[in-house]
C-alpha cells in the first residue's frame, strides 16, 4: 500500500509542476501541503477532509477516488 504523501507527490510530478507550482494553481498552502506530502498523515494521523477536496479536484477526481487510487 503506498502512502499518501508519495501519491501525492508522483501525482503531482507526473503533472511536471514543483512543489510551489501546485500550491499556486490549487489554491493551497505550501506548509500544509508539504506536510502532507513529506511527512503524510501517517505521522500525526489527520489531514482534512477540504484538503483532500482540494488536491482531489485539481487532479479531476473525486476524495474516494484519490483514496482508492493508493489503497486507503
Amino acid at each position: 500500500m503506498a502512502s499518501l504523501g508519495k501519491a501525492l507527490r508522483d501525482l503531482r510530478q507526473n503533472a511536471g509542476l514543483s512543489q510551489f507550482e501546485f500550491c499556486k494553481q490549487a489554491d493551497m498552502g505550501m506548509s500544509a501541503y508539504t506536510h502532507l506530502e513529506v511527512q503524510g498523515p501517517e505521522k500525526d494521523g489527520s489531514v482534512k477532509l477540504e484538503t483532500l477536496r482540494k488536491i482531489a479536484k485539481f487532479y479531476g477526481m473525486k476524495p474516494s477516488e484519490l483514496l482508492k487510487s493508493i489503497g486507503e
